[in-house]
């Protein structure tokens, strides 16, 4: 009984594992590309492998089988008041002086480097080089006002766009969304320590492109070469159809996430498989230990 309790619970974390494979990200020079991931809490940010991360909506739509959060990057979240002195938001982009002004009737007035502008509440705006996101605005101790500020906004979607490139200087990152609700989202962040980085899905794109350019250029000689023009219509007519199976044949097995969605599935139906026929099982035993008793 112990054995099959251990083996359900191994079958579990494989099911586990399998539904929350991600998107990936590769280093030109052939490293390994390391990967953190944090849970962040909606109109907050956090630092995720060197990458400061703010999430100001994220949603869960378990209808259409996805997840998606509207992020700021290279981002950081402040309190400035009224009774403080200026603060720097030190991002990878470099650092910014921001200054508390004064309250306004749906927010704060907040001044950034030399830009000073209102903003609204919950509420998206771009004030002094950066994308700015009012939390909250108090009247304690003659005002405060909360923000996350970043350098850039994405929109990441799970079934669209799960993944994005990032580069600030020499820092390059692929940020990723995983798991998201209406509370906040859990967001993976990749780099290399050499090396450029890229998204896997771009990476295996690109042999694809590369292989229709080189059918199509065989076509073309193939076509100059011979003499006569039925000959020629015929070669190329064949070819034709080669070089679109060959395209076609790399298009199906040469797309990783592809491959990576078949191993899922393969996985999943044969786990519940497992786990229907131990229940069965248990079941049975069940029933023919009650029937011994009685």
């Amino acid at each position: 009984m112990k054995k099959r309790g251990f083996v359900l619970c191994a079958l579990l974390a494989i099911l586990f594992l399998a539904l929350n494979v991600s998107a990936g990200a590769v280093c030109s020079d052939g490293s390994g590309a390391s990967r953190a991931q944090k849970e962040i809490g909606k109109y907050s940010a956090k630092n995720v492998n060197g990458l400061g991360i703010g999430v100001i909506d994220s949603r869960e739509e378990a209808v259409f089988n996805r997840v998606s959060a509207e992020l700021l990057v290279d981002a950081v979240e402040i309190e400035v008041s009224n009774e403080s002195s200026d603060k720097k938001a030190e991002l990878l982009s470099g650092s910014y002086d921001v200054k508390f002004e004064n309250l306004t009737a749906s927010g704060a007035k907040v001044k950034i480097g030399s830009s000073s502008g209102e903003l609204e509440e919950n509420e998206l705006n771009s004030l002094g080089g950066l994308e700015v996101y009012l939390v909250d605005a108090k009247e304690d101790g003659g005002g405060s006002a909360k923000l996350v500020v970043g350098k850039q906004k994405i929109f990441l979607r799970s079934d669209d766009v799960p993944a994005e490139k990032v580069s600030y200087g020499d820092d390059s990152f692929v940020v990723e969304i995983w798991i998201a609700s209406d509370s906040g989202a859990t967001i993976l962040v990749w780099k290399c320590l050499s090396g450029d980085i890229s998204i896997l899905e771009e990476v295996s794109a690109a042999p694809n492109e590369t292989s229709v350019e080189q059918n199509e250029s065989v076509l073309n000689e193939s076509a100059e070469v011979n003499d006569s023009v039925e000959e020629s219509n015929l070669s190329a007519g064949a070819g034709g159809d080669l070089g679109g199976a060959s395209a076609e044949a790399q298009g199906i097995f040469g797309d990783k996430r592809t491959l990576w969605l078949i191993v899922i599935g393969v996985i999943v139906f044969l786990v519940l498989f497992v786990l229907i026929v131990f229940w069965k099982v248990w079941r049975k035993e069940e029933e023919n230990g009650a029937l011994g008793q009685s």
